[in-house]
């Protein structure tokens, strides 16, 4: 991967808010399912899995924008 993409998606996730970093943290870092993220964070797993698919939409808009600005600047 390259170098700025990595950078690109670092930039995203810290843009999060923090709930919404703490669960992809807890789910990305530290490998642990919905419910124990659940539980980690005292929530319900539904919302973890509800951010967690918001989150994945969110960062799937953020690439492909960057992806369109960049292959805009070469043309």
């Amino acid at each position: 991967m390259a170098d700025h993409t990595l950078l690109n998606i670092k930039l995203f996730f810290n843009g999060l808010e923090n709930t919404d970093k703490q669960i992809a943290f807890l789910f990305y870092y530290e490998e642990l399912t919905p419910a124990e993220i659940a539980n980690v964070l005292e929530i319900p797993v539904e919302k973890v899995n509800t951010r967690m698919r918001q989150i994945r939409k969110e960062l799937e808009v953020y690439m492909q924008k960057l992806y369109f600005d960049m292959n805009s600047e070469n043309l």
